[in-house]
């Protein structure tokens, strides 16, 4: 700015720009806009507690993107315009103080009480978790974690921080993209308008296609996500030019917006593509009611907004928002089994978050951003003193974190090497010694590397992920055989990869393996978080097809038997036995066709549990009931058995009359909640093989 100096500039931390003919004025206190918030929180609680009526309750937060949207751009606006500069190390110190004494209060409690109470193994990835949530980048650990299928499936209790995550990515870049764009278009508002309006189409765009490819990386992604707070900004960028609604128009507007919100929240679930085209309609709701409730009468929507319950909700949404899920997944982390609470438990504690929030409110929220001496600092003394507060956390989380690693994973017990006797494998041949009582110290594998024990096809590159639809083909075993055998299927196959290749090596057959992640070997429609795997039908057709071209001696087959795609299980077992009916008889007419039952399913990762009670590993056996669905198997090979093909069961080997154990000998049987790990794979070869070549074992 012309007159002043370069030491003065750095002082006021300015960046300067030209002065707008006309300055948008500031917005002054708008109580509907804090009861939005309310609406907004309350949406998430419910939906978090479990309340079944309100399924879509998570559009919850894209309000709240929507509000941030709006109030920021409005007092960046305001000051670019009316200052013709705008103080970026005054913004980010503001922002500093509202956002990071209780998100950084709340992280290190639950820090705190992951590293004492929780199991050591669950506690490490936790506290992963953590150092993305002290270092704003939460949404891209979680978008990277989600992609994967072989993720660890335990919630986190800073899962909801990567919504913190976008919105202080929003935060760096919006003003210095504000102030170019006002900058470049030399403060004219239309123009500004119509910059705002292109970015936003630009990330919903985005938002749409993404959905479709990658629902995790369009769910928290910041380019995905930018649009539903470009919406906001668009209706604080058009405020110059804003005219006063018709009364009984805009008190219309203004409940037809708040029933966008809630129609969303009831029709919306965890099966709808989100966000893509589906978030329109609570951002569009939301954009409704901001826009239309400055001229709407005593009767419009503020006459709920503005009551004093929904105004104090508002005034702790963010604290509560922050508070919240730790408070209702805590419970279930700290647990032994990691089940879901009943729905009474999860509502007692979600009206429970509410004083949590307030006291954290009272006594650190408000505190700070109402404190002269911190207003009286300056930008640079706070934004100081909120990099030593984030790095303080993070070396105290770095502190639990060498605690928990100091936890023995084992006992000093050494426990012998299970093996199937000679001759043909039978229910009452189980593994010796059956089911181990403690974690023993020669455990196979370790509980620190149960995750990233996979096949080799894995590492090879011949488990095709979410993203490829080619088959891969790969050839193990003895690839110059003239006899072949096939695996085919999801993971759940691929878990068997092992036991086929010592089987395929030693009887002299090439073997072909085809797996994909998510996605079965029969004919079967999978929705990826809403939106149809076309990849996983093509994979699947050309396999089939290939393998009708050649047929092999032999095709194993498996699959997840858990795709909960069609609503109920008596459709999803009727589905999912026309898709075998439609494959299996194909591959039947040239081959000798092998479907392996699931293996069972844990509520916990043994492995998480184990790490808890390594002198009780009992208590993190599963009840075979619930870990493997009886309906399911037996449907299954009904329609096997129909279509020409033979099934095998290996729950004898990996289950009693009662239950399901997590070690057999010194083997850790389960990788996760549903994989086997690969030498307890390789132990039941001999299983395999009498199902294969019966006539010659």
């Amino acid at each position: 700015m012309a007159g002043t100096s370069q030491q003065e500039r750095a002082r006021d931390e300015t960046i300067s720009s030209v002065v707008a003919p006309r300055a948008y004025r500031r917005l002054g206190f708008r109580p509907d806009l804090e009861g939005m918030r309310a609406v907004a929180v309350l949406l998430v609680l419910v939906y978090h507690a479990g309340v079944p009526f309100l399924p879509g309750g998570y559009v919850g937060v894209d309000v709240f993107f929507v509000l941030s949207g709006f109030l920021i751009t409005n007092h960046l606006l305001h000051e670019i315009s009316s200052t013709g500069r705008l103080r970026v190390g005054a913004f980010y110190a503001r922002r500093a103080r509202r956002l990071l004494p209780a998100s950084l209060a709340v992280i290190l409690a639950t820090v705190a009480i992951v590293a004492v109470w929780a199991p050591p193994r669950l506690a490490d990835a936790i506290l992963v978790d953590a150092r993305a949530a002290i270092g704003f980048v939460p949404n891209f650990l979680f978008a990277i974690r989600n992609t994967d299928y072989l993720a660890e499936d335990a919630t986190s209790p800073l899962l909801h921080y990567w919504s913190l995550g976008v919105e202080e990515q929003f935060y760096l870049a919006w003003p210095l993209l504000l102030l170019v764009l006002w900058r470049v278009l030399r403060g004219r508002s239309g123009l500004v308008i119509a910059a705002v309006l292109a970015l936003t189409v630009v990330s919903l765009a985005v938002s749409v296609i993404l959905t479709s490819i990658s629902e995790p990386w369009a769910y928290f992604s910041p380019w995905s996500r930018a649009w539903e707070l470009g919406a906001g900004a668009l209706v604080a960028a058009a405020r110059l030019h804003e005219r006063a609604w018709h009364a009984a128009v805009a008190g219309a507007a203004t409940w037809a917006g708040v029933a966008m919100i809630l129609l969303a929240a009831l029709i919306f679930d965890e099966t709808t593509a989100f966000p893509g085209s589906a978030a329109l309609l609570p951002v569009l709701g939301t954009v409704l009611v901001i826009a239309a409730a400055p001229s709407s009468t005593s009767w419009g929507a503020g006459v709920v907004l503005d009551r004093a319950p929904m105004r104090f909700l508002g005034r702790i949404s963010y604290v509560l928002y922050l508070v919240h899920w730790p408070v209702l997944i805590l419970p279930i982390v700290l647990s032994p089994t990691g089940s879901p609470l009943p729905l009474a438990q999860s509502l007692l504690l979600a009206g429970a978050a509410i004083p949590v929030a307030w006291i954290l409110h009272r006594t650190i929220e408000q505190p700070i951003l109402r404190s002269p001496r911190v207003s009286a600092a300056g930008a640079r003394r706070i934004l100081v003193a909120a990099a030593i507060g984030v790095l303080a956390v993070l070396a105290l989380t770095q502190a639990a974190a060498a605690a928990i690693a100091a936890k023995p994973l084992a006992t000093d017990r050494v426990v012998e090497t299970p093996v199937l006797p000679e001759g043909d494998p039978t229910p009452e041949t189980l593994p010796v010694p059956g089911f181990t009582d403690v974690v023993p110290v020669n455990l196979e594998p370790a509980l620190a590397d149960a995750a990233s024990d996979l096949p080799r096809i894995y590492a090879d590159g011949c488990h095709l992920g979410l993203d490829r639809s080619e088959p891969a083909s790969c050839v193990y075993g003895d690839v110059d055989a003239g006899r072949t055998i096939v695996l085919f299927g999801d993971s759940h196959a691929a878990q068997w990869f092992p036991a086929l290749e010592q089987f395929a090596t030693r009887e002299g057959y090439r073997l072909v393996s085809h797996t994909k992640s998510s996605c079965p070997p029969f004919a079967v429609e999978i929705l990826n978080n809403g939106v149809v795997d076309t990849g996983c039908a093509q994979w699947r057709d050309a396999v089939v097809s290939e393998l009708e071209a050649a047929p092999p001696e032999l095709v194993v087959l498996s699959g997840f038997a858990h795709y909960d795609e069609y609503g109920s299980p008596e459709v999803t077992e009727q589905a999912w036995a026309a898709g075998i009916e439609a494959v299996v008889p194909r591959l039947s007419r040239g081959s000798e066709v092998l479907v392996v039952d699931d293996t069972p399913r844990f509520p916990r990762t043994p492995a998480l549990c184990l790490s808890a009670n390594i002198t009780s590993a009992a208590a993190c056996a599963a009840d075979r009931d619930s870990a493997l669905d009886a309906s399911w198997i037996a449907s299954q090979r009904a329609a096997v058995e129909a279509a020409g093909g033979s099934s095998l069961s290996v729950a004898p080997w990996l289950c009693d009359e009662s239950r399901c154990g997590a070690i057999i000998g010194n083997l850790l049987v389960y990788r996760d909640q549903h994989h086997i790990a690969t030498r307890i794979a390789t132990l039941l070869e001999p299983v395999l093989a009498s199902a294969l070549l019966p006539d010659t074992l």
